[in-house]
């Protein structure tokens, strides 16, 4: 699957979702690449460094601290499921969460967002 194949499901999920997710994020490196900087690198789950630089990226966009005990993993491959658990965060998985969501309208935000 190509680099844009994954970014545009992951929109589409977000589109479909009303942007209900702070931060949509992938690794763009993979272990068999030729180039080692493709090769190597700390956000390749199960790795946590993604969930770093999303925490960061949100703490930016929102000007506010977020603890991880507040984060919500949701996936659907056991690499997502074991960053996760490496990073000490709650797990689901996507279909789970897909068949339980709430409606997005009700879902009260523990802070405001500056984009509404």
């Amino acid at each position: 699957m190509s680099i844009e194949a994954v970014m545009q499901g992951m929109m589409r999920t977000q589109w479909m979702c009303d942007g209900i997710f702070d931060a949509v994020c992938f690794c763009r490196h993979y272990p068999t690449a030729d180039d080692p900087e493709k090769a190597q690198c700390w956000c390749r789950k199960p790795k946590i460094g993604m969930l770093i630089d999303a925490t960061r990226m949100i703490e930016r966009k929102y000007d506010c601290v977020c603890p991880p005990h507040l984060a919500l993993f949701v996936g659907d491959r056991t690499e997502d499921q074991e960053c996760a658990a490496n990073a000490g965060i709650d797990f689901m998985w996507a279909q789970e969460w897909r068949d339980t969501v709430p409606d997005i309208s009700t879902i009260k935000l523990p802070y405001e967002r500056y984009d509404e």
